[in-house]
């Protein structure tokens, strides 16, 4: 009876799967720009350059001011943890 070595098995099993992922990385590789045409996923008149660090200058940032607030007499200078909420 033939029998082969687990040294060779580990080895076998190591070279399937490095196959398989560079396989399946070719394939979804060649066919995603396809599918994204076909979705129409593609905006031609967009700016391929324009990374997402570049769109923070589109939005401003706008700071809120917080007013005085009204605070009863009796907890005017207390710290919030120990004013009572009504």
């Amino acid at each position: 009876m033939a029998t082969v070595s687990p040294a060779y098995t580990k080895n076998d099993l190591f070279h399937i799967v490095i196959f398989i992922v560079l396989f399946s990385i070719s394939i979804q590789g060649t066919l995603l720009g396809l599918v994204a045409k076909k979705l129409d996923m593609i905006d031609e008149n967009g700016n391929v350059m324009k990374t997402f660090s570049d769109y923070s200058d589109e939005m401003p940032v706008e700071f809120v001011k917080i007013a005085g607030m009204d605070m009863p007499a009796d907890q005017a200078g207390r710290k919030s943890a120990s004013a009572s909420i009504r």
